[in-house]
């Protein structure tokens, strides 16, 4: 364990179960949301460890639906020891009052609004986990589905030697139940979502590349970082087509080559699967406001996406984690 990143004053020190997602390619992802495995035979043996970490809210990042502590595993989870700590959260608000004021002529302070954010309940958690989870592989599966594209080209010929082209892939993720001892029968094990930490990578600052929208583009003025995003919106491209309009990866976001918190857009004849974020409006706009005038695009040339074969293959509905 890195000397700089110690058990620390506040962190607890929570005995954890690990199931670690496995890589699995789209065939494999398909079958098993389609015979709704149970959700262990998404991942890895699982094994025992030690998470570090302060879960105080208040000093949390906190997202749309995911918070974020980061801390140790001992053992180490993944190559390195440091980890990002993650749980659903609901919110609640009150109104805070203050004090009289000290003298007539001073003005009372006005009341205000607190939030506080509270994880969700285990039994609720670990769906919503297991589906955050899931997102992962799905992304990694269309993303490799896209690099696979990419290598097919280069049997002919070497296509890197007139276009360079980003390397990316999705962070490593696993589930961490907690493991209590027996005189906690009555308690409810906490559960959360593990990941390598991206800000320890030295791979840049964290960025989001787009959003789950498709008509919402971030400008980049840095060359690189546009190269990336340009890339990025590529692959949408090529999942709508090799899927036949039936999936692509939104909601890029992470660091030079390290990807985190995807989404994953289906049509509507999938029903609303794949969490929260999977808003049919998104999926139904890429076509109207897809970038095709890229680097990318305009190099490989993919068909227009009007001309795509819309297909009747089922993607699976993963809906509901087993």
């Amino acid at each position: 364990m890195p000397m700089d990143r110690l058990p620390i004053l506040n962190q607890s020190a929570i005995p954890v179960r690990v199931f670690q997602a496995k890589t699995l390619h789209l065939d494999e992802l398909v079958r098993l949301a389609s015979c709704k495995a149970n959700w262990e035979e998404y991942c890895e043996f699982p094994f025992s460890t030690t998470v570090y970490v302060d879960l105080d809210e208040k000093k949390a990042l906190k997202g749309e639906f995911k918070m974020t502590s980061l801390g140790n595993s001992q053992p180490s989870i993944f190559q390195s020891s440091e980890v990002a700590v993650k749980q659903m959260f609901m919110t609640k608000s009150a109104i805070k009052t203050h004090a009289p004021a000290a003298g007539p002529s001073i003005a009372p302070l006005p009341a205000s609004v607190v939030t506080r954010y509270y994880p969700l309940d285990p039994l609720d958690q670990l769906p919503r986990l297991l589906m955050e989870l899931k997102l992962h592989q799905w992304g990694q599966a269309l993303l490799n589905l896209v690099y696979s594209y990419i290598a097919s080209l280069n049997k002919d010929e070497d296509v890197e030697k007139f276009i360079e082209i980003p390397k990316f892939r999705f962070v490593k993720a696993a589930i961490a139940i907690e493991e209590l001892p027996m005189s906690s029968a009555k308690t409810r094990p906490r559960v959360f979502l593990v990941e390598e930490d991206l800000s320890v990578m030295k791979q840049g600052e964290f960025r989001k590349y787009m959003s789950n929208m498709p008509h919402v583009f971030v400008a980049f003025n840095n060359e690189e970082d546009a190269a990336r995003a340009e890339f990025l919106r590529f692959t949408q491209h090529i999942m709508y087509w090799k899927t036949g309009k039936l999936a692509y990866v939104s909601d890029y976001q992470g660091n030079d080559s390290v990807l985190t918190d995807c989404q994953l857009m289906t049509h509507r004849q999938l029903g609303r699967v794949f969490a929260d974020g999977n808003v049919p409006e998104g999926f139904e706009g890429l076509e109207d406001h897809h970038d095709c005038n890229n680097r990318f695009c305009d190099f490989f040339k993919p068909p227009p996406m009007s001309d795509i074969h819309q297909s009747k293959a089922n993607l699976g509905n993963d809906s509901n984690a087993q």
